[in-house]
Parts: structure tokens; sequence; C-alpha cells
């Protein structure tokens, strides 16, 4: 059996908008996204490989195997990686990937 489901993926910064949301972290960014095994270990080749639109976001489908217990998500942003794990519970609707990466106030809304 799978888990089946579209997720949309963005970026985003530790910079919070006035809103209390975190800003989002705008231009093209290298993603990976890579399954984890009921261990938590790497599966051997990537789900994906992309770059996110302009906007820092990406939209896919994702089709993980039950034993699985989830995702890593890898952006690249200039020379820093970010990364978080996603249980496949989380993998639906939209998720969010922070990067340290602090913005002025006012960008990536």
């Amino acid at each position: 059996m799978y888990k089946e489901d579209e997720v949309k993926i963005k970026t985003v910064t530790s910079t919070m908008r006035p809103d209390g949301e975190l800003a989002g972290l705008g231009g093209k960014h290298f993603m990976k996204i890579v399954a984890l095994d009921g261990n938590l270990q790497e599966v051997e080749n990537p789900l994906q490989r992309s770059l996110t639109s302009r906007t820092g976001e990406t939209r896919t489908k994702l089709k993980l195997p039950n034993e699985w217990y989830g995702i890593k998500v890898e952006v690249t942003v200039g020379s820093q990686v970010c990364s978080k794990v996603f249980s496949k519970e989380e993998v639906t609707g939209e998720i969010e990937v922070p990067c340290d990466i602090e913005m002025p106030a006012g960008d990536g809304e």
C-alpha cells in the first residue's frame, strides 16, 4: 500500500513577516527530495531533483510506500544547504523548509 499526495513545498527564512508568518525565500533554488525508510535511513535514489520556481516553491506529487517513514527535503540557497525531515503524515497540502537566512523587512512576501 502507498500514501500518495500532492504537496506544495515552500522555502522560507527565519525572518518573520508583519503578520507573524515566516517570509518566503524567493529565487530559484536547487531542491532534492529523498525518501526515508522505516529506520530513518535515506533510500538510495532521490525521489526528485529540481529547481524551485522564482518564488522559492515547488509542487510535486509523491507516492510513499507504507513501510517508509517519510521524506527529507534539502534546499540549496547560495552556498547554504537547508533541510527538514517530514513524516508521511506531514507530507500533505503545504509544507515549509526553513533556511536560517536573514532578510530585510518587506522582502520575500
